[in-house]
C-alpha cells in the first residue's frame, strides 16, 4: 500500500466560479464534459489503469476522507452580454473519495470534484432570477442570428449573380 496516500481533509475556502452561457451551453458543462472525456480515455488506454483493474500494482493513488468547498460564489454572465450577477453557492462536502476502490487517480479525484461543483453551480444558477443577464444574452443572440441570416441571403444573391442566374 506504499502507493496509497490518505488525506484527512482538504478545505477550499471562498472560491469564485464564473458561469458563462453561450450559444453552445455553459462553460461549466463544457469543463465537465472535457474532464469526463479525459478520464474515460485514460481508463481505456492507460496501462497503469489496466494493471490496477487486473489486480497488479499501479501508480500513486489517493483517498480523501473529507473535501470541503465552503463560502463560494458563482458569477453569472454570458458571452453575448456584458451584464453579470453573483449568487452564493451552497457548501460542498465530499467524503471518502477513492475509499471504495483502494484509492483514486488524480483524474478520478478531479472528476468527482468537477461533478459536484457543476451540479451545485447549475442548481444555483437555475434557482436565481437570471433574466436580466441571460435574457439580454438571448436577445443579442437572436439579433446576431438574424444579421447572419440577412448576410447569408445577400451572399447567396451575389453568388447567383456571378453565375448569371
Amino acid at each position: 500500500m506504499a502507493d496509497l496516500v490518505v488525506i484527512k481533509e482538504i478545505v477550499v475556502s471562498a472560491p469564485e466560479v464564473t458561469y458563462e452561457l453561450g450559444p453552445q451551453g455553459s462553460n461549466i458543462d463544457a469543463i465537465k464534459q472535457n474532464v469526463d472525456a479525459y478520464t474515460d480515455a485514460r481508463r481505456s488506454t492507460d496501462p497503469a489503469e489496466s494493471a490496477r483493474t487486473s489486480g497488479k500494482a499501479a501508480g500513486r493513488r489517493v483517498v480523501i476522507e473529507h473535501l470541503y468547498i465552503r463560502g463560494g460564489k458563482v458569477n453569472i454572465g454570458s458571452t453575448l452580454s456584458d451584464r453579470t450577477m453573483s449568487a452564493p453557492i451552497p457548501d460542498i462536502n465530499l467524503t471518502n473519495i477513492g475509499r471504495e476502490k483502494s484509492g483514486a487517480t488524480p483524474g478520478e479525484v478531479t472528476e468527482k470534484i468537477i461533478e459536484a461543483l457543476a451540479k451545485t453551480v447549475n442548481t444555483t444558477v437555475a434557482s436565481v432570477d437570471t433574466s436580466k443577464v441571460l435574457g439580454e444574452a438571448k436577445k443579442q443572440f437572436a439579433a446576431a442570428q438574424g444579421a447572419i441570416e440577412e448576410k447569408g441571403k445577400g451572399a447567396a444573391g451575389t453568388v447567383k449573380g456571378l453565375f448569371g442566374k
